[in-house]
C-alpha cells in the first residue's frame, strides 16, 4: 500500500511538472471586425455555385471570435436565396495557423448545411480559408475572405 502511495505521488509530481499546451486565441482582442470574399457551394449533385460573401463578427477579451452576421451577396440567382444559419457563429483558435468555427450553417435553395463544426485556415495577415462539406446538403463548402482589421492567433 506504501508502495502504491508513493508512485501515485510520483505520478503526480511528474504531470505537475509538466509544461501546459500552449493557449492560442484570435487577436486583436475586443474589436470589431469585417470580412469579405469569395464562397463557393458545392451541391449534393457535385454542382457548385458561387458568391460574394460578406460577414461582420467581434473577438472578445479572451481572444474568441463570434461572427454575427454573414450575406450571401447575389451574383447567380442561387445567391439570393442562400442565407447563413445558426448565427453568430462562435470562432476559437486551435492551433497557431488554425480555429474552427462552431455551429455553422447555410440554407440553401436545394437544402440546409450544418449546423456543423468547421476548420478555418488563418493568415497571419488575417485571411480566413474554408474548404470542408457541411452535411448534409452541402457536398463542400470552400471560402476565403480577408478580415479588416486583420483577425489572426496569436499564442
Amino acid at each position: 500500500m506504501k508502495f502504491v502511495l508513493i508512485l501515485c505521488l510520483a505520478v503526480a509530481t511528474v504531470l505537475g511538472a509538466a509544461p501546459g499546451a500552449a493557449a492560442f486565441k484570435l487577436a486583436p482582442p475586443s474589436v470589431g471586425f469585417s470580412g469579405s470574399g469569395a464562397i463557393t457551394i458545392t451541391t449534393p449533385s457535385g454542382g457548385a455555385y458561387k458568391c460574394k460573401l460578406a460577414l461582420h463578427g467581434a473577438t472578445n477579451a479572451i481572444g474568441v471570435g463570434r461572427i454575427t452576421s454573414a450575406h450571401f451577396i447575389p451574383g447567380p440567382a442561387a445567391c439570393a436565396n442562400t442565407a447563413a444559419s445558426g448565427l453568430p457563429w462562435k470562432a476559437v483558435a486551435v492551433t497557431a495557423a488554425t480555429a474552427k468555427i462552431l455551429n455553422m450553417g447555410v440554407i440553401t435553395p436545394f437544402g440546409n448545411c450544418g449546423l456543423a463544426t468547421v476548420p478555418v485556415a488563418i493568415s497571419g495577415g488575417g485571411v480566413w480559408t474554408i474548404n470542408h462539406p457541411l452535411p448534409p446538403a452541402c457536398l463542400n463548402v470552400s471560402a476565403s475572405f480577408a478580415t479588416a482589421p486583420p483577425i489572426k492567433i496569436v499564442p
